[in-house]
């Protein structure tokens, strides 16, 4: 069976490390994204992809407020982390904004071996079907560039205060 879900793929560069080290990556709330299972980073120097995540868990809230009462204390911990070692070193930008903290499941990693990437890579984000990316094809091309916000579904998965 062909595996045609869809992946988001989104640029990373200076928070690179810290996603790696808390499986957790975060973004302006305003950016909009469909309700996709997986998320990919494109890293620098060509877009290259080394591994697809499934989504467990979404989060809105702003940084600098508290984390949302029911998060479970494993989603918690990460979150904090996360978050401090972020301030550390990048600021979140606009700083009091809620964002959308994307938790991946550490034990449900697809590694790509063959490091595929786009043809030209460019922000912000794009979508790719999780088959191409499986493929073993070092150049995949982009299943849809642009959100549908009218397929975005607040509900799905997300914790919001």
């Amino acid at each position: 069976m062909i595996d045609q879900s869809d992946v988001i793929s989104v640029a990373l560069n200076t928070t690179s490390k810290i996603v790696d080290d808390f499986s957790v990556y975060a973004c302006p709330a305003t950016r909009v994204h469909r309700n996709v299972p997986y998320l990919t980073f494109r890293r620098k120097g060509g877009g290259h992809m080394e591994a697809v995540y499934r989504i467990e868990k979404v989060y809105v809230f702003s940084p600098k407020s508290p984390i949302p009462e029911a998060t479970p204390d494993s989603h918690r911990k990460r979150l904090q982390d996360y978050i401090q070692a972020c301030k550390s070193s990048v600021s979140f930008s606009p700083a009091n904004a809620p964002h959308r903290f994307y938790l991946f499941a550490k034990s449900e990693k697809i590694e790509l071996p063959h490091r595929p990437r786009p043809p030209r890579n460019q922000p912000p984000h794009w979508y790719y079907r999780l088959s191409d990316l499986k493929s073993g094809k070092e150049i995949v091309q982009v299943a849809s560039k642009a959100a549908d916000s009218s397929s975005w579904d607040l509900c799905h998965n997300i914790d919001s205060i």
